[in-house]
C-alpha cells in the first residue's frame, strides 16, 4: 500500500507537476485496494469456467487443456483466461503426492518505446497480465488456484478424463461476515504490515485477537445449541460434491495397507460440525493376529492457534476433522465410526467389499457409519394415574353440576358441564399445560355460576352451602395461580364439584301461612265469599310471597 500503513493517492491541483512515479503510485492505490476488497469479501477459487480436459487426438499424451474462465487467488488477484491453454503433466516424483493443475497470474511488459533523442527515457509502455499453468506434484502456493488433481503414476504416458479429479478445487464464494470478517481482516495483511503492526500495537492486537476469539466462540456455541436441538449425531447426507460418493466421509481402499477418507461433514454429540474439505490418506498397520480396526473421525479446531500466528498461510482453516485408524471401539459421540475392517493375520492389502452388505475379512465395512437425522419432538402426555384422576374429577363435575342445574338452573351451569365433558374426552391426548389452561377457564365459569345463583336465588346467599361453594372456587383459583402439581389442582376441582352437589341439596324452611282472625260465615247456599287477611304470613329468610292459594279444610 504505497509503502505506508495507510492508502495514499494523488491529490491533484492546478500547477501540480506529476512524474512517472506519481502515476505508478496512483495505479498502485487502485490495484491494491481492489485486491484488498477481494480478499475481505471473497474466498479464493474458481469463479467460472477453467474446466480441465485431456487434449484430444491426434496428439493426446500427457497434455491437458484448460478452457477459458476466471479465478481469484489468495492475494485478491483476478485471473482471467481468455483462450484455451495447454499444460504438460509432469508425473515425476513421489506417487503419494498428488499432481495438481494450478494457475497463477503472471505480469509481463510489452510495447517498448525508444526515445531517440534521450534514450534514458525509453521503456516498455504496457504491463500485460498473463497466466502461468503448472501440472506437477509440487504443493500449491497461496498465489496459485488449484483447478484439478490428476491420478496418474510416474510411468504414465497419457491422461484420460477418468484421471482428472475436480472435487478438490474450490469455488469463489462470499465470506460469512459473522464468522470470518475479523479474521480475514487480519489474515490478508502483508507480512511487512503485520510486522510493523505487531511492533507498534502489540497490546491492541492482543486485545483484538481475544475479542475476536470470544465472538467466534459465541457464534460456535449458538451453532452447537442449534445442532443439538435439531440434529442427531452422525454423518450429514449428500453434502454437494463433484463426486457424490465422496461427499459422506466415504472410506475407500487405495491398494496396499492404506485407505482414503473422502470429504464430508458430520455432527458430534456436543453439536460440533466436523468438516473434511479434501481426501485424507491413512495408513493401516499390518497385524500378526486377527484384529478389528476402526476408521474414526472427531472434531478439532486449530483456529485459535492460527490466530496466534498470523504469518502462517490461511489454508485448511475450514477443516475441523481429524481422522485416524484405531483398535478402540468409538463411542459415536466424540469419535464417530466411518468404517471398520476385520484384519486377518498377515494381511498385505485392504480391499473394497465385493458384497457391501456382507464384507469379508480385509474388506472395508462401511455399515457402521451412522447418519445424522432430525430430532423428533414427542408430545409429553399425562401419566396414566394422572389421566385417571382427571377422568374421575370431570365425571364428578358433570354429575354434581347436573344436580345443581335441576334444582337451580342458570346459563353458565351448562357451560361447566360441557367443559367437563371436553376434558374427560381428551384426557389421553392433552398435556399438563393444556389441562391447566382448560381448568383455568372452567374455574372462571364456575365463578360466574356463583354470581348468577346469587342474582336469581337470593335465598341462597346466606346459606352455608353457598359459602362453601365460593370458598372451594377461591381455593381452586389459588392452586392454579401458584401452578401447583396437577393432582393438587384436580383435588381442588373435585372439592368445587362436591360443593356444587351440597348446594343442590339445600333445604329451605316451609313458609308460615296466617289467614287472619277466625271468621264464622252463615250462608243459605253452598258457596259464600270470604275475605282473608294473609299479611301475617311469612315466606322465610331471603324469600318473598308472590302468590296465595287457600284451601278449605
Amino acid at each position: 500500500m504505497n509503502g505506508n500503513q495507510h492508502f495514499q493517492r494523488l491529490n491533484f491541483f492546478p500547477g501540480f507537476f506529476t512524474t512517472a512515479q506519481d502515476w505508478i503510485d496512483e495505479q498502485y492505490y487502485h490495484v491494491e485496494k481492489a485486491k484488498l476488497a477481494n480478499r475481505i469479501l471473497h474466498r479464493p477459487g474458481v469463479a467460472e469456467g477453467l474446466t480441465v480436459e485431456p487434449k484430444a487426438a491426434p496428439t493426446p499424451g500427457l497434455i491437458l487443456v484448460v478452457n477459458p474462465g476466471v479465478a481469484l487467488d489468495a492475494h485478491g488477484n483476478v485471473i482471467c483466461v481468455a483462450g484455451r491453454h495447454e499444460v504438460t503433466v509432469k508425473p515425476d516424483g513421489d506417487e503419494a503426492d498428488p499432481i495438481t493443475v494450478r494457475i497463477k497470474l503472471r505480469v509481463t511488459k510489452d510495447l517498448y518505446f525508444t526515445n531517440v533523442q534521450d534514450p534514458e527515457y525509453s521503456d516498455f509502455t504496457r504491463q500485460v497480465e498473463d497466466v502461468h499453468l503448472a501440472a506437477d506434484r509440487n504443493p500449491a502456493t497461496p498465489c496459485e488456484v488449484v483447478l484439478a488433481h490428476i491420478k496418474v503414476g510416474t510411468d504414465a504416458v497419457a491422461v484420460t478424463a477418468e484421471d482428472i479429479d475436480t472435487s478438490g478445487r474450490l469455488q469463489v464464494g462470499a465470506i460469512d461476515a459473522k464468522r470470518d470478517a475479523d479474521m480475514l481482516v487480519l489474515a490478508t495483511k502483508h507480512d511487512a504490515d503485520l510486522a510493523a503492526l505487531e511492533t507498534k500495537h502489540d497490546a491492541d492486537l492482543s486485545a483484538m485477537k481475544e475479542r475476536f476469539l470470544r465472538l467466534r466462540e459465541d457464534h460456535l456455541a449458538r451453532q452447537r445449541r442449534h445442532n443439538r436441538g435439531l440434529h442427531t449425531v452422525g454423518v450429514l447426507h449428500k453434502i454437494p460434491s463433484a463426486d457424490e460418493q465422496a461427499s459422506e466421509f466415504s472410506v475407500r481402499a487405495n491398494g496396499g495397507m492404506s485407505v482414503t477418507v473422502w470429504p464430508g461433514a458430520a455432527i458430534d454429540a456436543a453439536g460440533n460440525e466436523i468438516f473434511l474439505d479434501a481426501p485424507l490418506t491413512l495408513a493401516v498397520q499390518p497385524t500378526e493376529q486377527d484384529k478389528r480396526v476402526y476408521v474414526v473421525v472427531s472434531y478439532v479446531d486449530h483456529f485459535a492457534a492460527y490466530i496466534e500466528d498470523l504469518t502462517q498461510p490461511f489454508t485448511n482453516q475450514a477443516r475441523t476433522a481429524q481422522c485416524q485408524v484405531t483398535d478402540v471401539p468409538p463411542d459415536n459421540e466424540t469419535w464417530l465410526a466411518l468404517a471398520q475392517i476385520d484384519l486377518a493375520a498377515g494381511v498385505s492389502e485392504i480391499r473394497e467389499p465385493v458384497d457391501p452388505v456382507n464384507p469379508q475379512p480385509n474388506e472395508i465395512d462401511r455399515r457402521v457409519r451412522v447418519f445424522s437425522g432430525a430430532v423428533s419432538v414427542q408430545p409429553t402426555y399425562l401419566d396414566p394415574p394422572v389421566q385417571r384422576h382427571l377422568v374421575q374429577t370431570m365425571l364428578a363435575t358433570r354429575h354434581h353440576f347436573a344436580a345443581l342445574t335441576r334444582r337451580f338452573p342458570t346459563p353458565s351451569l351448562d357451560d361447566v358441564r360441557y367443559g367437563a365433558v371436553h376434558l374427560q374426552m381428551t384426557a389421553t391426548s392433552v398435556d399438563r399445560g393444556g389441562v391447566f389452561n382448560a381448568l383455568n377457564g372452567l374455574s372462571l365459569i364456575e365463578e360466574t355460576t356463583e354470581s348468577e345463583l346469587a342474582q336469581r336465588y337470593p335465598a341462597l346467599i346466606d346459606e352455608d352451602a353457598t359459602m362453601g361453594y365460593k370458598g372451594a372456587i377461591n381455593e381452586l383459583r389459588q392452586t392454579l395461580l401458584q401452578e401447583q402439581d396437577l393432582d393438587t389442582v384436580l383435588t381442588a376441582q373435585q372439592a368445587v364439584a362436591e360443593a356444587a352437589l351440597l348446594l343442590s341439596e339445600v333445604v329451605f324452611p316451609p313458609p308460615v301461612a296466617v289467614a287472619g282472625a277466625d271468621q264464622q260465615v252463615t250462608t243459605p247456599d253452598a258457596e259464600a265469599k270470604v275475605t282473608l287477611d294473609g299479611s301475617g304470613s311469612e315466606a322465610g329468610p331471603g324469600r318473598k310471597i308472590v302468590n296465595y292459594r287457600w284451601d278449605v279444610v
